[in-house]
C-alpha cells in the first residue's frame, strides 16, 4: 500500500486491473486529493477473488466509507477464449453460408508451411445451421425467413443443449428484420439462451469478419455475463456507487453494456495502459511516445501520436499461442493498436528441440509463479534471472511486501539451463536476460519501424512491473533519446482506468459514390447512428449535455477493397462538404501510400459515430504531484549487479522510493527501487526527476 493508512475523506474513485500475475488497484480520494495503490496476486481460477481481496485491503486501510465508482479492466473475455472455455454455441446463418467460418480469407499464417494447423472454428460444423432467407445488399427482402426451417433449427438447439446462439444473416447490416424475427422466436422457445445478432454486435459489411465477431461474442458471453453479474451484485452490496468496465477502444462502458457485448472487452487491460500513457503525455506536453508495458505474463507496445493512442478497426484474437494452432479469429471492433507478446517477468526459460535457449512465450503466471516467489514454481523465469544478476532486491520487492528467494531462483536456472549448457549460473541468467530483452526490443520494432515510424522521433514511456528495469537498455539500442518512467509505473494501467471516459463506437455500412450521394443521405445515416447511440448512453445514465460526438467515414477509390477512415466535421449535407471530404481523403491516401489517383471516383463505404464523455479525476499536474508528495523518504545504498559485457559484478548505487526529489539528478549506473517497480539507469545515462515525479532518463 502506498502512503499511510489515513482514512479517505471524500468521494473515492477505484481502478482495478487484473493481469496474468498480479491484480493492481489504484484509488483516488477527492477529499484529501491523495492516491494510493496496492498489488495482490491474481487468482486464475476466479479472478474476482483477487479483485475483492484488493478491494477489501483498500477499505480496511483507507476507504472505510462508500466508494463513488469502481472501474475494472478484466481478462475474463480473453481467458475464456484462450482456454477454450466458452459456451456451447450455435451459429444461425443464411442457407449456403454455413462454412464461412471454415473458408475464411484463405490467408496462410506461414506461407510455406504445408502442415500449419489453423485455429479451429469456435462452432463445429454440425452446429452451424442454415436457414432459407435472403435480403439483398440494398436491404430489400428477396425471400422471407423460413419459419418452419427456423423451428427445426430451434428443436436442434434444444436437443444439443445450446447455451448461446450467434445469428449472422447475409446483408443484415442493411436490414436486420430477419435477425430480429429469429431472435424473438429463439427466446420464445429457449428463454435462457444468450442470443447475439450481428446487426447489434457490429453491423458492417464483409460476411466473414462480421460472422466471426458475432460468433466470438456469443461464445464468450455467458462466462463474461456470469462474472460481471456476480461482480456487480457484490460491489452493490459493498456500497459502490457505479461499476464500469474498460473496453478495447480505450473507453469505459457500463457493466450492463459490457455484458451484452463482451467481444469489445478482449483488450481491456492493455487499452487502459495506453489511455494512461496518452493522459500523461498530454500533461507532459509530449505528443509522440512509444508505450512499453511489461507485466508479469505479457508485454505490450503501442504508439501515441498527437496525444492519442492509435486505433484500428480490426484485430485478431488468439493469433499467437505457444504450442497451439495459429490464425486467430478476426474481430471487427475499434481497438487500440498494440503489439502483444508472451514476454513478462514470469516468462519461462526453456530449451527447444534444437538445443536453443528460449524465454517465453509460456509464463509461470500467478500460479505457481516464478521459482523465487517460493509458491511452488520450479521453472526459471525472467524474474528469476534478474534476481540472480542482482537487479532485484529480494528484501525490497514490491516495497518489501513480497520476499524473493534467491536460492530457489539459482536452483531453477542451474537445473534447467546452466547444467544443460555447462555454463556458470551468472552466464545462464545473463543469457536469459539478453534473450528476454531482445524479445522486448523486437516488439518495439514491430510497433514502430515495421510500420514506417522512426523510433528516434519518439520518447519511450516504460511501465508495468518489469518495463522500467529494461527500458533504458532498449532505448539505447534503438537510439531513442529519452525514456520516461512515470509515478505508479507498476500499476500504470490501473491508473488509466481512473482517467478514462465513457466511449462508444458505432458503424453503419452505406456505400455511396461521392459524386452521386444526395444531400439527405449523410444526415440520415448519422441520424440513425445517433438514435442507436442514444440507447447505448441511456444505459450509462449519461446526460447528452456532457457528450462529445465525432463523425468519420470509411473511403476508398472505386474498385479497391480496403478503406481509410477520414474524420469529418459536418454530416455531408452540403455538396461543398463532400468536395472537401474528397480532398481530405486524397491527402490521407497519399500520406499512407505516397501516391494518389487524381480523377478516380471515390466511394464512401461506412459511416462512423463515436461518443465520448470526459474523465472524472484531476489532470496530471494535480494527481501526479500528490503521488510524488506522498512518497516515503528512504536512504541510499549499493547493490552488486552482474555486468554481462564485463563478465563481472559491479557495485551500483541504489535509491529507494522518494530518495530523490523533483529537480534531482541520478547519474548512471544506478538502480531505483520503488514500491511498485525497479528502474535501471545505464552508466552512460542520467536520470532527472521532474515536478510531477516522472523519472526522465537521457544520455549524459
Amino acid at each position: 500500500m502506498k502512503g499511510d493508512s489515513t482514512p479517505f475523506q471524500g468521494a473515492v474513485h477505484v481502478g482495478i486491473d487484473v493481469g496474468g500475475t498480479f491484480t493492481d488497484l489504484v484509488a483516488y480520494d477527492e477529499g484529501t486529493r491523495t492516491t494510493v495503490f496496492l498489488k495482490v496476486h491474481t487468482t486464475p481460477t476466479d479472478p474476482s477473488e483477487g479483485v475483492f481481496e484488493a478491494f477489501q485491503q483498500l477499505k480496511a486501510s483507507h476507504a472505510r466509507g462508500a466508494v463513488k465508482r469502481l472501474v475494472h479492466a478484466t481478462t475474463i473475455a480473453t481467458n475464456t477464449l484462450l482456454q477454450k472455455r466458452g459456451a456451447k454455441t450455435c451459429l444461425l446463418t443464411t442457407r449456403g453460408f454455413e462454412d464461412v467460418l471454415e473458408i475464411r480469407r484463405h490467408n496462410r499464417p506461414q506461407m510455406y508451411n504445408l502442415f500449419q494447423e489453423i485455429s479451429p472454428p469456435l462452432v463445429p460444423r454440425r452446429l452451424r445451421l442454415g436457414i432459407a432467407e435472403r435480403i439483398d445488399a440494398r436491404g430489400d427482402v428477396l425471400s422471407p425467413l423460413d419459419k418452419s426451417g427456423l423451428l427445426e433449427a430451434i428443436e436442434r438447439m434444444e436437443e444439443e443443449g445450446i447455451e448461446s446462439v450467434a445469428i449472422s444473416f447475409l446483408h443484415s447490416y442493411r436490414n436486420p428484420l430477419h435477425e430480429e424475427e429469429a431472435r424473438e422466436e429463439i427466446l420464445a422457445h429457449i428463454p435462457q439462451a444468450f442470443v447475439s445478432c450481428s446487426h447489434d454486435v457490429w453491423p458492417e459489411f464483409r460476411e466473414y469478419e462480421r460472422t466471426s465477431t458475432t460468433v466470438l461474442n456469443a461464445y464468450i458471453r455467458p462466462s463474461v455475463d456470469t462474472y460481471l453479474e456476480r461482480m456487480g451484485k457484490r460491489l452493490s452490496q459493498e456500497g459502490v456507487g457505479s461499476f464500469s468496465v474498460m473496453k478495447s477502444n480505450g473507453g469505459l462502458s457500463s457493466y450492463d453494456n459490457a455484458r451484452r457485448f463482451p467481444v469489445h472487452l478482449l483488450e481491456s487491460g492493455p487499452a487502459a495502459g495506453m489511455v494512461s500513457a496518452a493522459w500523461l503525455g498530454k500533461g507532459l506536453g509530449i505528443k509522440n511516445m512509444i508505450a512499453l508495458d511489461v507485466g508479469g505474463t505479457t508485454a505490450k507496445a503501442g504508439i501515441v501520436t498527437r496525444g492519442a493512442p492509435k486505433v484500428t478497426t480490426e484485430f485478431h484474437a488468439d493469433s499467437v499461442s505457444h504450442g497451439t494452432p495459429v490464425g486467430g479469429y478476426p474481430i471487427r471492433s475499434p481497438v487500440i493498436d498494440l503489439v502483444e507478446i508472451g514476454a513478462g517477468g514470469g516468462s519461462v526459460g526453456w530449451i527447444d528441440e534444437a538445443g536453443i535457449l528460449k524465454v517465453g512465450p509460456r509464463s509461470a503466471g500467478a500460479v505457481p509463479g516464478p521459482a523465487c516467489y517460493g509458491t511452488g514454481g520450479n521453472e526459471p523465469t525472467f524474474t528469476d534471472a534478474n534476481l540472480v544478476l542482482g537487479y532485484l532486491d529480494p528484501e525490497n520487492f514490491h516495497g518489501g511486501r513480497t520476499k524473493l528467494y534467491r536460492e530457489l531462483a539459482e536452483k531453477a536456472i542451474y537445473d534447467k539451463v546452466a547444467r544443460f549448457f555447462g555454463w556458470s549460473l551468472e552466464k545462464a541468467a545473463s543469457a536469459m536476460v539478453r534473450i528476454g530483452r531482445a524479445n522486448l526490443m523486437e516488439m518495439v520494432r514491430l510497433v514502430s519501424i515495421q510500420k514506417g515510424l522512426d523510433p528516434r522521433d519518439f520518447s519511450l514511456l516504460a511501465y508495468g512491473g518489469a518495463g522500467p528495469l529494461h527500458a533504458s537498455t532498449i532505448a539505447k539500442d534503438l537510439n531513442i533519446r529519452r525514456t520516461i518512467v512515470p509515478p505508479l509505473a507498476g500499476v500504470f494501467s490501473a491508473l488509466g482506468l481512473l482517467v478514462a471516459g465513457v466511449k462508444h463506437d458505432l458503424v453503419r455500412t452505406r456505400p455511396y459514390l461521392t459524386d452521386e450521394i444526395s444531400p439527405s443521405e449523410g444526415p440520415k445515416a448519422f441520424a440513425d447512428l445517433k438514435g442507436q447511440m442514444t440507447d447505448l448512453l441511456k444505459r450509462e445514465g449519461s446526460s447528452w449535455s456532457r457528450v462529445s460526438m465525432f463523425r468519420s467515414v470509411d473511403m476508398r477509390y472505386l474498385g479497391q477493397v480496403f478503406e481509410l477512415t477520414v474524420p469529418i466535421d459536418g454530416e455531408l449535407g452540403d455538396p461543398e462538404e463532400v468536395r472537401l471530404l474528397e480532398r481530405k481523403f486524397e491527402e490521407k491516401y497519399k500520406a499512407a501510400f505516397h501516391y494518389s489517383l487524381p480523377g478516380s471516383r471515390v466511394e464512401i463505404v461506412n459511416f462512423r459515430l463515436t461518443a465520448t464523455i470526459g474523465d472524472a479525476v484531476p489532470g496530471p499536474d494535480n494527481l501526479l504531484k500528490r503521488i510524488s508528495a506522498s512518497t516515503e523518504e528512504r536512504g541510499e545504498g549499493v547493490r552488486r549487479v552482474f555486468h554481462g559485457s564485463r563478465n563481472e559484478y559491479i557495485e551500483v548505487p541504489v535509491f529507494r522510493n522518494g530518495g530523490v526529489r523533483a529537480g534531482g539528478q541520478i547519474p548512471g549506473p544506478a538502480l531505483i527501487d520503488t514500491a511498485d517497480t525497479t528502474i535501471f539507469i545505464l552508466e552512460d545515462q542520467k536520470g532527472l526527476v521532474d515536478e510531477r515525479g516522472c523519472l526522465v532518463i537521457e544520455s549524459k
